[in-house]
């Protein structure tokens, strides 16, 4: 939960934010209540935004890799016995079954939400002049809510001021003795890792953002043999474990005429296609609540598909595209399973340095990597909310 529930906010806040408020407003006006308007109105609004999160986040649960090899212990999970089987056993005919369970799961979930979503409408942007949304104030409402995110709030700073604690200390559970020794360690020897990281993240960042908007865009307002299949194959990008997937690159390119294991271009290769599922998903709920017409109007009107999706498509999701800019640069940050395979001596990556310090059991340097990673990813989100700022989308990162 404390992985994947941000995944579900980026992607339902821009939602939010495009719902047309006088919808709203003219159902308070009738005389129906807050929690009328909720029912019937902004939670069925809500309905393509919600079904894509949940089932983004399913498919990210059940092919999540790091989270239960960590913390799992005698509790396993099909991701991690796909990699035992096929790493630890070298059982790859085992692991390739266990694969083929997790595709036949997220399958039936996504057919199931395409076949729901696809029976109604769910258009409130029509280009309509709109006036700006009148927030909640009642306390019987705000209150509630504000006592709930503040506790979340608090119980996930604990684990944020923990690891810089366990990263400050000689050693977690048996030492509590001040001590840098970690971070002496790390910038002694393991600063490649952090600088690897973060320079192949922010050059798959983009690159992940543009395309998933256009393939959203594709799949929700093209006409074409094969949609169906691309818009399927995009989300089995994430549906197969990442494991397998690292070891599918791992095979792929190990021989000619692509040989590019050991090489940057691999590493960003999975970082896009690991990330853009999640934009392509946000860029889709958000297409389907902005009436065709404002683009067929432009298109009347002389302009070509290019000039349409570039200046009123794309403007019009600007939430749903910079929130999968933000959560590409962090899921690249912070990849694991995919790319565990394809570090080497010439890129190696911040995340699989953790891992292999957990591993040798030295939690102290793992938690000084893992405070540099939080405050990098904070650095980062920091100077795109600026910038967002400055675009007049000031809300899709707090």
């Amino acid at each position: 939960v404390l992985t994947f529930f941000p995944v579900a906010y980026l992607m339902l806040i821009g939602l939010l934010q495009r719902i047309d408020p006088s919808v709203e407003e003219a159902a308070r006006d009738l005389g129906a209540s807050r929690w009328d308007v909720f029912k019937t109105i902004t939670f069925p609004l809500m309905i393509p935004g919600i079904a894509n999160a949940f089932l983004v986040i399913f498919i990210q649960t059940i092919a999540d890799f790091s989270n239960p090899m960590v913390i799992g212990g005698n509790f396993t999970t099909v991701a991690v016995q796909v990699y035992l089987q096929g790493i630890g056993n070298y059982d790859m005919g085992s692991a390739t079954a266990l694969s083929i369970i997790l595709v036949l799961i997220s399958l039936s979930i996504f057919v199931t939400q395409k076949y729901y979503i696809s029976k109604k409408s769910y258009v409130t942007v029509t280009g309509k002049v709109s006036r700006e949304r009148e927030k909640i104030k009642e306390k019987s409402i705000t209150l509630p809510i504000f006592i709930i995110m503040s506790l979340l709030t608090i119980f996930v700073l604990m684990m944020y001021i923990t690891i810089p604690i366990g990263s400050l200390v000689k050693l977690w559970g048996i030492n509590y003795s001040p001590s840098l020794d970690h971070y002496k360690y790390v910038f002694d020897l393991g600063m490649k890792p952090i600088i690897d990281t973060t320079i192949l993240s922010l050059i798959s960042t983009p690159i992940t953002g543009v395309l998933a908007m256009i393939i959203a865009f594709l799949i929700i307002r093209g006409k074409f043999i094969g949609k169906g299949f691309i818009e399927f194959s995009t989300m089995m990008a994430i549906a197969i474990p990442g494991t397998i997937v690292g070891l599918g690159y791992v095979i792929t390119y190990n021989t000619k005429p692509f040989i590019l294991t050991g090489t940057a271009t691999i590493l960003i290769i999975a970082f896009i296609m690991r990330n853009m599922p999640i934009g392509i998903r946000s860029g889709m709920a958000a297409l389907q609540q902005i009436d065709p017409s404002i683009e067929e109007a432009a298109m009347v009107l002389g302009a070509n598909s290019k000039k349409v999706f570039t200046s009123i498509t794309l403007p019009m999701v600007k939430p749903a595209f910079f929130s999968g800019l933000v959560y590409a640069f962090v899921r690249s940050m912070t990849l694991v399973s995919t790319v565990i395979f394809l570090v080497s001596a010439n890129y190696n990556l911040l995340t699989v340095a953790i891992m292999n310090q957990i591993d040798v059991g030295k939690i102290g340097v793992a938690s000084a990597y893992c405070t540099i990673l939080i405050i990098v990813v904070f650095f980062v989100i920091g100077i795109m909310k600026m910038i967002l700022k400055q675009m007049g989308i000031d809300e899709i990162t707090e």
